[in-house]
């Protein structure tokens, strides 16, 4: 990794689905070209769905999964475009995916058919009701691991997401998440409901994991260009890793954000830039690694252009 350019870190699914349409905004002028290829590869309209679906329809997993890595990508590319080389790069969850197509280390259409067969292999997985994934703020991970621990009686339930110090996720049987809510609740917790349709990273998608390995056996992987640090191991991916494996295991494996920043800025990065809509991992990085400076796409596209508009 070097400390030259900023990293960039990839949006997962779990925020404002109303924020997806506005990310394929003025500043990206090559987003039209990468939603018109993603329309290509998956053979139906995301575009439409995109632009004129509920939020509702965006919220469902099968859509906002491919939807995601199609925004994130755009947003790369065209900061590729600008001359940006990036130090590093970093997914939240489904946004690993945008992070290897960035890298080279996947081809974009295979990545968004791939998106959108996960989405749809998890919303089938679980029936609608019976899971829930419900953000945890103010403890610290041990805390919530112990609180998970008590509500396993009622059913699966595990921490899904390290984001930052004091702030994970939990998910599994909707059951067993409001009796770990409960406990984190009685040591001063503060707790919120995510808007998915599907509990991910938790073992209620075992056989999801299982289905997706045949399916990612039908994919080419390469060796990433540049250094993507892995959810699953938040090290740096490197040839001697087998891809396929790890993405099988990220269905199921606990999002590793906190360790990915906390590498990314041992490393000397000092600026990261979120791809993608919303602006939910900037807050994450600014705790989890408190001397990285964090921006949103179009912020630093904008300054960007300023900078070199003015002779610097």
């Amino acid at each position: 990794m070097s400390a030259g350019e900023p990293a960039l870190v990839f949006e997962g699914q779990g925020g404002d689905a109303e924020s997806v349409p506005r990310a394929l905004g003025r500043d990206c002028p090559v987003c039209g070209d990468v939603v018109e290829e993603a329309d290509a590869a998956l053979g139906f309209p995301l575009s439409k769905i995109i632009f004129q679906g509920s939020p509702d329809e965006l919220r469902r997993t099968a859509v906002a999964q491919p939807a995601l890595v199609t925004i994130e990508v755009a947003h790369a590319r065209h900061l590729l475009d600008m001359g940006v080389r990036p130090s590093a790069l970093a997914g939240h969850s489904i946004g690993q995916y945008a992070a290897l197509v960035v890298a080279g280390a996947l081809d974009f259409r295979d990545a968004v058919r791939l998106a959108a067969h996960r989405g749809e292999l998890m919303q089938s997985a679980v029936p609608d009701g019976e899971g829930a994934m419900v953000a945890i703020s103010g403890l610290e991970l041990s805390d919530v691991l112990d609180a998970c621990r008590d509500g396993r009686p009622a059913g699966v339930v595990g921490v899904a997401c390290d984001n930052a110090p004091g702030r994970t996720v939990v998910s599994g049987a909707a059951d067993a998440v409001s009796a770990a809510v409960a406990a984190c609740k009685d040591k001063g917790a503060i707790s919120v409901e995510l808007p998915v349709s599907v509990p991910f990273h938790c073992d209620l998608l075992t056989g999801v994991k299982d289905a997706f390995a045949t399916a990612l056996r039908q994919v080419t992987f390469r060796t990433p260009r540049i250094a993507v640090i892995d959810n699953v191991t938040a090290r740096p991916l490197t040839a001697e890793d087998d891809i396929r494996s790890l993405l099988a295991e990220h269905i199921v494996a606990r999002v590793r954000f906190r360790e990915s920043m906390q590498r990314i800025a041992a490393s000397g990065v000092g600026e990261v830039v979120q791809c993608g809509p919303g602006r939910s991992l900037i807050k994450m990085v600014g705790k989890a690694a408190p001397g990285v400076s964090a921006v949103t796409f179009d912020r630093y596209a904008r300054q960007r252009d300023a900078r070199f508009a003015g002779g610097h």
